[in-house]
């Protein structure tokens, strides 16, 4: 059995590695993507997408000027292109990763496969899951009279921390492979 010290250790150690994520998948963003739109045709298709959803905005809601704001500050820029790229990477760094279904949305922005990133595995959901509970909820477990914390395995913690660090070297090992595979158009 764990000690309380070692328990906020265990949570420590996935909170800052769920964190590490976070980071570094918004740094690759922001060091990658310009390059790839030139280079990955998957990359560029999916910035269309982002802007043809941008730009159709307006006319789901016709109270909204969110898709005119968009055109204008691309209009507006001395580089429409760059302006784009820079609005996309505004978007896709501006909320918190920490779930798999942001992570999934990474993903497809970097035209990564499925097969490459594997993020619609349950135990994938689960580490969020626990995270979560840490971050959100100071793992408390409120079920019964007496309020308590969350006893953690130390086995599951460090499986749950080595599949962030994991998750993260794959994106880094795939975002690279498209690099260095591609020539600019």
């Amino acid at each position: 059995m764990t000690r309380d010290e070692e328990q906020d250790l265990l949570r420590a150690m996935l909170v800052m590695a769920a964190a590490g994520l976070d980071g570094m998948l918004k740094q690759l963003i922001r060091d990658t993507v310009p390059r790839l739109v030139s280079i990955d045709d998957d990359v560029r298709a999916n910035l269309e997408k982002y802007v043809t959803r941008q730009i159709k905005a307006e006319s789901i809601d016709v109270d909204s000027q969110r898709g005119a704001k968009f055109l204008g500050r691309i209009l507006a820029a001395a580089s429409q292109q760059g302006q784009v790229i820079e609005e996309w990477i505004a978007h896709l760094t501006g909320g918190s990763l920490q779930s798999p279904a942001e992570l999934q949305q990474i993903a497809q922005a970097f035209a990564l496969p499925a097969k490459d990133i594997p993020l619609d595995n349950p135990s994938l959901s689960n580490v969020f899951r626990v995270r979560n509970n840490i971050i959100h909820e100071l793992d408390m477990d409120l079920s019964g009279k007496r309020r308590k914390r969350n006893i953690r395995r130390q086995t599951d913690m460090i499986k749950h921390t080595n599949e962030l660090l994991k998750l993260g070297s794959g994106f880094v090992k795939h975002v690279s492979k498209k690099l260095t595979s591609q020539k600019p158009r």
